[in-house]
């Protein structure tokens, strides 16, 4: 990370500037939510030769054009992904058990449909298979979560699928349109079949207790030094007790919740993504409540701010 922060490589300076992290220390964090998806977004939509034009280039206007349109692409990206997120939710019962996910639409892009079934399955805690259909055949993406092999459930869907490859998390299908219906129906028997081994939605693997004034820059530098993390190492999970709510539990955007946590006079700001705004007014009624959420770092505007990642919220429940 530091030897990438000194390259001298015009892509990648420009590449820094358009994520606007010119001057930052990097961290797998800037890889990861600001370059990468830059550099993947325009072989996931079309042509990924930019991407490459971009990291080769000794050209100052290569360079430059390179990154503004991995930038505008990026753009494209995440405005498809909002809207096939959201066409699936309206699919969904947010506040229900779907069991395993298996939608399809001739209205989704196929480079675009596995980062959604991410989402899904972290919103719902269930495996997600998103097709999206072209002229009587599917291209699918499917994520999953520990438990529920997906390399095993698709072999066991081979009749019923022209093409599969993966592993247990993580994999892509095509499939006649024809056939979604009983592949969904077997899919979700196999995951049936496995349910008592996977965790119920919502359940959370908490790695200790701590006090929001623990929540301290210094922390967060303590913990990104177990980074990066993803499958196999994730971010550590808290969990704060007894917490007060000032000033209630705010939607915004089209999803999220948003509030300010206080704890022995030390607040810190909260965001839940992705949780519904209906889930606000039943967290209003709760007064104290137990916080869930992985500790972060919010650049916004120019600022720095912590922030506490929100991935669940209970009313409080005091020990004797």
């Amino acid at each position: 990370l530091e030897q990438l922060a000194r390259s001298g490589k015009k892509g990648f300076r420009q590449l820094l500037e358009v994520a606007r992290l010119t001057g930052r220390s990097l961290s797998y964090g800037s890889i990861a939510f600001g370059m990468a998806p830059r550099i993947n977004a325009v072989g996931r939509l079309g042509d990924a030769m930019p991407a490459f034009e971009l990291l080769t280039t000794f050209s100052d206007d290569v360079a430059r054009d390179r990154a503004a349109q991995l930038d505008e692409v990026n753009k494209k990206r995440q405005a498809l992904d909002a809207r096939i997120f959201e066409e699936a939710m309206d699919e969904l019962d947010s506040r229900s058990d779907p069991g395993l996910v298996v939608l399809a639409s001739e209205k989704w892009h196929a480079g675009v449909i596995g980062i959604v079934a991410s989402r899904i399955k972290e919103q719902f805690g269930r495996p997600a298979v998103l097709i999206a259909l072209k002229e009587g055949m599917g291209r699918g993406s499917a994520r999953s979560v520990p438990g529920f092999a997906l390399h095993e459930a698709l072999e066991k869907c081979s009749d019923l699928v022209e093409q599969a490859g993966g592993h247990a998390l993580a994999a892509g299908l095509v499939i006649r349109q024809e056939n979604i219906p009983a592949f969904r129906e077997r899919m979700q028997g196999l995951f049936d079949a496995e349910k008592e081994k996977i965790a119920s939605p919502g359940a959370l693997n908490l790695d200790a207790p701590i006090t929001l004034d623990e929540c301290s820059w210094e922390t967060l530098a303590e913990l990104d030094r177990m980074s990066p993390f993803g499958p196999g190492n994730e971010r550590p999970l808290f969990l704060a007790e007894d917490v007060s709510v000032i000033s209630g539990f705010r939607p915004v955007g089209k999803n999220h919740i948003k509030f300010l946590a206080s704890q022995n006079g030390v607040a810190r700001d909260c965001i839940a993504f992705q949780v519904g705004h209906h889930v606000a007014p039943e967290w209003n009624t709760y007064g104290q409540v137990d916080v869930a959420f992985a500790l972060e770092e919010n650049r916004w505007g120019g600022e720095r701010r912590l922030q506490l990642n929100v991935r669940g919220v209970r009313k409080a429940e005091k020990m004797p």
